[in-house]
């Protein structure tokens, strides 16, 4: 009952403001006649798309072509339509034309699953760490570290290695400072490590190669 009444605020706007409308069913994406069947409101002019989608409980409106200060107007009584029925907003921007095909839910489905797929080998997560008066910024990406001390220095790092990270971030907390050399200094060292590591497990390390590991058994 919640969507097919708003359905009908949806169609009372678009009669506010004189636009000619088409509707579709939310299923099938037929057009539709009864606007408490109707899921998708597709204005030609200006170019508007408005959509209910229930799994998500999320109203969302594309728009091209329009200037916000055309569309402000429309965007304040479309946000008090979401907020009378409890309904997530999105307000998606184009930078060229669309028709009802490039809507049908099929088409949604795809763009959907890629747009899914997108973030998650985007998605990335931000851990802000401080210590000694020192702010530092990691933002952890799928294949790409970057680094940023108190806002300012940047440093980009081709790979993640978790052993590595948190020396580079203390280190770089307790100096104040980010150096790349210092940082690939380090990815060196851990690979010399790993090295020594192996060759202690079949027990063919030499004993200066023992003593390295021990030196810097507290680093990795």
């Amino acid at each position: 009952m919640k969507y097919e009444k708003l359905a009908e605020s949806i169609l009372a706007l678009l009669n506010g403001y004189a636009y000619k409308y088409k509707m579709y069913k939310g299923i099938d994406g037929k057009r539709t006649s009864n606007p408490y069947d109707a899921r998708y409101f597709y204005v030609e002019e200006p170019n508007l798309m408005f959509i209910i989608d229930e799994t998500s409980n999320t109203l969302t409106v594309h728009k091209a072509y329009i200037k916000f200060s055309s569309f402000k107007e429309i965007h304040k009584a479309i946000r008090d339509v979401a907020r009378r029925y409890f309904i997530n907003l999105e307000i998606r921007d184009y930078n060229k034309g669309f028709a009802p095909k490039d809507f049908s839910p099929v088409q949604m489905k795809k763009e959907h699953q890629i747009d899914q797929l997108r973030e998650s080998q985007t998605k990335k997560r931000v851990e802000i760490i401080e210590s000694c008066g020192n702010i530092i910024e990691v933002n952890d990406l799928r294949e790409q570290v970057s680094l940023t001390l108190n806002g300012e220095t940047k440093m980009f790092l081709p790979y993640r290695k978790d052993e590595v990270l948190p020396r580079i971030v203390n280190e770089s907390l307790r100096t104040g400072e980010l150096s790349k050399d210092k940082v690939f200094k380090l990815y060196d060292i851990h690979e010399k490590m790993m090295k020594i590591q192996r060759k202690v497990k079949f027990g063919n390390a030499t004993p200066a190669e023992v003593k390295l590991l021990e030196q810097f058994k507290d680093v990795f």
